[in-house]
């Protein structure tokens, strides 16, 4: 079963993200914070990451967990971030911290689905 950690602060949207990827056949890890991410990073494997930008706890965001992940874990496994900001800026510096792929809030459960089997299939 492929893995992914999940790094969101919304509880509603946890729950309908959570239970959508697993019933389409993923073993789902959540969080809602920088500290939790990295420690979960530190001793586990995932297959993809998914991250808010925007997180709870100290002045970390989601672009600081893609970094970290980044330059202490993996070069190669897929990183989305998400956010309710839109724009190019917010693309530009989802790419620049590493991330795969921006997707925009609100979102269909079934689009990120659908980014992940792709980028999980490459």
């Amino acid at each position: 079963m492929k893995r992914v950690l999940y790094i969101e602060d919304s509880i509603t949207l946890v729950k309908i993200v959570k239970t959508f990827l697993e019933e389409n056949g993923y073993e789902v890890t959540t969080v809602d914070n920088y500290e939790d991410a990295v420690k979960l990073i530190d001793e586990n494997d995932y297959d993809v990451i998914v991250s808010d930008i925007i997180l709870r706890g100290i002045n970390r965001t989601g672009y600081d967990i893609v970094k970290y992940f980044r330059k202490n874990k993996s070069e190669e496994t897929p990183v989305i971030v998400t956010s309710t900001r839109g724009g190019r800026g917010v693309v530009v510096a989802s790419k620049m911290s590493g991330a795969n792929h921006f997707l925009q809030k609100p979102f269909d459960p079934e689009d990120l689905l659908n980014i992940i089997n792709e980028e999980i299939n490459k």
